[in-house]
């Protein structure tokens, strides 16, 4: 049997991500819900653990009657003027991410980025970013980019739910959409 204090470390994690959590600006997040409601259609983007960090997103805006598509489906459109790209990324530089971006701002589509860094290439090419202080300014107990990842998903259930809120949707709205071919 191994021996490894799991009690300790649920503490430290569930800190760090609070304490990424609360440096998040309440006002971007409430600014990004506010653009995915005015948008045609979302696109959402991220590599590796971000980007299961950014489907997680997708899936919930889906279950909230948006139109939603994770970049680089075999059934994602083309965008265009009227659409939204969130892209998310800890470093900002992912290549394919920025050709996503690139790809989306020639097309007429909005651009908004969560990454890590504020000096990033991401930031600096969307058209709104917020920032979420991940590995780059906490020390993390928690190995390579988690910690960013995993408030990654935690801001982008924050969104999700501003956004549930501004619809006026109740779980059941959402159970209804849910995937029922399971």
């Amino acid at each position: 049997m191994i021996s490894f204090d799991f009690s300790a470390c649920r503490v430290a994690m569930l800190a760090e991500i609070g304490d990424v959590l609360n440096q998040a600006k309440d006002q971007e997040l409430a600014c990004f819900a506010g653009e995915i409601l005015a948008a045609r259609r979302v696109f959402l983007a991220g590599a590796g653990r971000s980007g299961l960090a950014m489907r997680m997103l997708a899936c919930r805006l889906s279950q909230a009657g948006l139109v939603a598509h994770f970049v680089g489906d075999a059934t994602t459109p083309a965008c265009g003027a009227g659409d939204l790209l969130l892209a998310g990324s800890a470093s900002g530089s992912t290549r394919t991410l920025l050709v996503a971006v690139e790809q989306a701002k020639k097309a007429k589509a909005r651009v908004l980025a969560i990454t890590g860094s504020a000096k990033s290439l991401l930031a600096k090419k969307a058209d709104k970013t917020t920032v979420l202080r991940g590995n780059a300014r906490i020390k993390s107990k928690q190995p390579m980019g988690s910690l960013f990842e995993q408030s990654l998903v935690m801001a982008g259930d924050m969104i999700a739910n501003a956004v549930i809120c501004g619809l006026g949707l109740e779980e059941t709205d959402l159970r209804a959409r849910h995937a029922n071919l399971e």
